[in-house]
């Protein structure tokens, strides 16, 4: 049977953002079984093709075709398989898509569903968001859970469409209504963050909760968030660590952070910093700058494994390649200092300056200092100024004091 297979378009980090489910690159990737599908259509047997009684000719391009050409629906949609995927024929898109629309327009959700999938990701027709929302629209009246899901996902985008919350929210709560993981955790993002309805955090944590029990990790993580902060339900940290635990092992990497920050600080849970660094390297590996930047600090101080300055820099080093401010900061200390580094100061400057942009106040600081001094970089009082400034209005102490200094005692 072919497999029609969604992916989740993430939202790696926070649940803020709507998530569509795309279609793989496999949207009738299986080896087509002709007769599973032709069941209801048969039950008045063109005699010409009944063989012993059923489907015995009809799993060749000879067999199917002619039965399509009649217009049966389940044979149109086989067929278009068959073109789809070359099987027992040359693959031919065109042909494809010419089947699946015949079939499609008999009512046939299979065919909507492919024909909708195709025309979003431009898998052998050119892309057309406003044809993938017809034929969505078509499956979800119908009641095709994940055909509701999307279309709420191009209401949400504005793709194919006008941006329309309302009628996003609602094919979301009909997807969710059918247990729709995907869907029941972007209407509780909704109910979140009120888009599209007024703000209900109850709202949100009862969908987050039916995603999450089915195991959709977004939706866990986002359920141990509510719980961490006592949002729309009361503060539990516990149950926080249980939920990120939950999207932890399925590998949501900032779940796995979260996760080694509570063991790591004892939020409420007895302080284990093996677990810290467990987790924390799990999510690390995966590239969550924060996770690389704490296991760096993990190794620092040898808490939860063995100390080891070539990991901090290794791991300081990736997280500030990804442009985390405090990482860049700490590698530009360390290339200042010459802390398990070679000293350079050109590349500390270099880095307090990304952070300083970022608006890290000790970065600030220090990029003043090094104009002022004309250490890694000419000296410019009017730039040193100028961070010194920038850092002073974020209150920080020794920026105010630098300032004072050069704007009143020079």
């Amino acid at each position: 049977m072919p497999v029609i297979s969604y992916a989740v378009l993430n939202s790696t980090s926070t649940s803020d953002r709507a998530v569509m489910a795309l279609p793989s690159s496999s949207l009738a990737g299986d080896s087509v079984q002709p007769s599973e599908f032709l069941k209801d259509d048969l039950i008045t047997c063109p005699g010409m093709f009944c063989v012993d009684g059923g489907m015995a000719n009809i799993n060749s391009i000879e067999g199917i075709k002619p039965l399509a050409e009649i217009g049966f629906p389940g044979a149109q949609f086989v067929l278009a398989n068959m073109y789809y995927v070359g099987e027992g024929v040359d693959q031919d898109f065109e042909q494809a898509l010419y089947w699946y629309e015949q079939s499609a327009k008999q009512g046939d959700i299979r065919s909507q569903v492919v024909l909708a999938n195709m025309y979003y990701v431009g898998e052998g027709v050119e892309e057309n968001f406003k044809k993938a929302l017809y034929w969505y629209e078509k499956a979800a009246v119908a009641g095709h859970a994940e055909s509701q899901f999307n279309l709420a996902g191009l209401y949400f985008l504005g793709n194919g469409t006008d941006q329309d919350f309302e009628q996003a929210l609602y094919w979301y709560e009909q997807a969710a209504l059918q247990d729709n993981s995907m869907g029941q955790n972007n209407l509780a993002n909704m109910y979140q963050h009120g888009v599209g309805v007024e703000q209900d955090f109850e709202q949100a944590v009862h969908w987050y909760r039916k995603s999450a029990l089915q195991g959709y990790p977004q939706a866990q993580f986002s359920l141990a968030g509510m719980y961490d902060e006592g949002t729309g339900v009361d503060q539990d940290f516990e149950q926080a660590l249980y939920w990120y635990k939950q999207a932890a092992e399925q590998g949501h990497m900032e779940a796995q952070y979260k996760a080694a920050a509570m063991y790591g600080q004892g939020k409420e849970v007895e302080q284990d910093f093996e677990q810290a660094f467990y987790w924390n390297k799990k999510s690390a590996e995966q590239g969550f700058a924060q996770a690389q930047f704490s296991l760096a600090g993990l190794y620092a101080q040898g808490k939860g494994v063995e100390q080891n300055l070539e990991q901090v820099f290794y791991w300081v080093q990736l997280s500030a390649r990804q442009g985390f401010a405090l990482a860049q900061h700490q590698l530009a200390v360390m290339y200042y200092k010459g802390d398990g580094v070679e000293r350079d100061f050109k590349k500390a400057f270099l880095l307090f300056q990304q952070a300083a942009k970022k608006g890290y106040h000790n970065s600030q600081f220090h990029l003043a200092s090094m104009y002022a001094q004309g250490i890694g970089v000419s000296r410019d009082l009017s730039y040193a100024i100028y961070w010194y400034q920038q850092a002073a209005e974020r209150g920080h102490v020794r920026s105010q004091l630098e300032l004072n200094r050069l704007l009143y005692h020079r």
